[in-house]
């Protein structure tokens, strides 16, 4: 019984709630708040993507620099391949 009589006091009081919850919702204030909330919610998803270009600015930027650096190592081990090869020949053909 006394389980009952909580359950029951429980759902009047989420009824009441809820219809303040209602009201409170489709009032001018309800509604501003939405708009605000709303509102707030683009601000933010503009400057997550705005981030997220920056990062990605970034990251090609950062791709560049390392690719260019791997390709100026290549061209050195290229001309020290080269040199060794030169050294090679000269001593074979000696």
């Amino acid at each position: 019984m006394k389980n009952l009589f909580s359950g029951l006091i429980g759902m009047g009081v989420g009824v009441v709630v809820g219809l303040y919850v209602m009201q409170y919702a489709t009032s001018a204030r309800g509604r501003k708040m939405r708009q605000d909330i709303s509102r707030t919610v683009r601000e933010k998803e503009r400057a997550a993507e705005d981030m997220m270009e920056k990062a990605r600015e970034h990251a090609a930027r950062f791709g560049a620099k390392v690719a260019d650096r791997v390709s100026q190592g290549a061209h050195q081990m290229t001309g020290k391949v080269d040199h060794m090869k030169e050294q090679l020949h000269s001593v074979v053909g000696e």
